[in-house]
């Protein structure tokens, strides 16, 4: 792992109390079962290892236990995602769900705090056409949440953390820019690394005579893969850009309520699930399970994909997201989405 990089001016992180009680970091890490168990005194002590390889193990085991899904969005009564502290600890801890970003975000944000970590808040505008590299970088409005983290006691390295998009970032990401920032992902076949410039639709330049962007430079979180294991990698792909603003849970209720509303675009649209296991035979990496449109389908970075399920119905779909994610619905659920883009039209047959 590279050694962390600095924010503006080799700012500090200053230690902030957790949203949750030592019980409740307690019960988290329970469920996610890390090993060994503190017990509840030694995490009011703030006596927890901390340090870049135990951050990365709790994104892995964080990954590895809760989903990345927007189910409540479409299939609850009230069409939201509760994104309040102790709103996404019951959500995800006690009735063992996922949550989209913030939820995910803001969990791992006060559970890093109740262990100790120097840890913030930022918001990112995401890049609508990650999939499509040759196409113009579009960015949304302040839609995603992402963490800094400086987690040695003594030092203000900073990492970048984001357990909350997917999965596409797997590991503390050094505040660096270029290629000496680059980390692997969930395996050998994926990377993700950061750099520095400015949004490619700014106003701003150095002079009047000059079209080229300078000024108010926006970190960029990129990843690349390859089609085989050992084959060349692709083109570096925009993920989202972010600056090192605090981003607070007042923030965060905002974005996540523009999220819920807004009628365009692939959270809206579609019913998401995603969670990750680790490879059997590398248990060092990790693929991912996602359900996305009408299929399930097992991804495996430098792998083709594989078709796990189709779903030519609501019933389908909520009984896979229930088998396979662990999924917990209303008993309406069915009643509540329809009407909405996101549901299944009866017509489909599987090919």
């Amino acid at each position: 792992m590279p050694q962390g990089g600095h924010l503006q001016d080799q700012l500090w992180i200053r230690q902030v109390p957790s949203f949750y009680s030592p019980a409740q970091i307690r019960e988290y890490l329970s469920v996610v079962r890390f090993d060994p168990l503190p017990e509840e005194s030694e995490i009011q002590e703030k006596k927890f290892e901390r340090s870049v390889e135990s951050l990365e193990r709790l994104m892995r085991v964080h990954l590895t236990t809760f989903p990345w899904e927007n189910t409540a969005m479409h299939y609850s009564a009230s069409h939201t995602m509760d994104v309040s502290p102790q709103g996404v600890f019951k959500r995800m801890v006690k009735d063992g769900n996922g949550s989209y970003c913030f939820g995910q975000n803001t969990l791992f944000l006060g559970i890093l705090r109740g262990l100790g970590f120097r840890a913030y808040a930022s918001a990112a505008r995401v890049n609508v056409n990650l999939e499509t590299p040759e196409e113009q970088e579009v960015y949304t409005s302040h839609t995603h949440m992402l963490l800094f983290v400086q987690p040695d006691d003594e030092s203000n390295l900073t990492y970048v953390v984001d357990v909350g998009f997917g999965g596409e970032v797997a590991r503390p990401v050094p505040l660096l820019s270029g290629d000496e920032s680059i980390v692997m992902g969930l395996g050998p076949a994926e990377e993700n690394r950061l750099f520095k410039a400015p949004l490619p639709q700014s106003s701003l330049s150095r002079s009047l005579s000059s079209n080229i962007p300078r000024g108010q430079d926006l970190w960029t979180m990129e990843v690349r893969d390859r089609e085989t294991s050992d084959g060349p990698y692709g083109p570096w792909r925009q993920m989202y850009r972010f600056s090192e603003l605090e981003f607070f849970p007042a923030d965060c209720a905002d974005g996540s309520f523009v999220v819920e509303q807004n009628q365009s675009g692939i959270i809206a649209e579609q019913v998401l699930c995603t969670k990750h296991y680790i490879d059997e035979q590398h248990p060092e990496y990790m693929y991912r399970i996602v359900a996305a449109g009408r299929r399930v389908k097992k991804q495996v970075p430098g792998r083709e994909e594989e078709v796990l399920r189709t779903f030519a119905s609501e019933q389908d779909r909520v009984d896979a997201l229930q088998e396979i994610f662990g999924i917990t619905f209303e008993q309406n659920a069915i009643q509540n989405i329809q009407g909405r883009r996101s549901a299944l039209s009866r017509t489909w047959r599987s090919i």
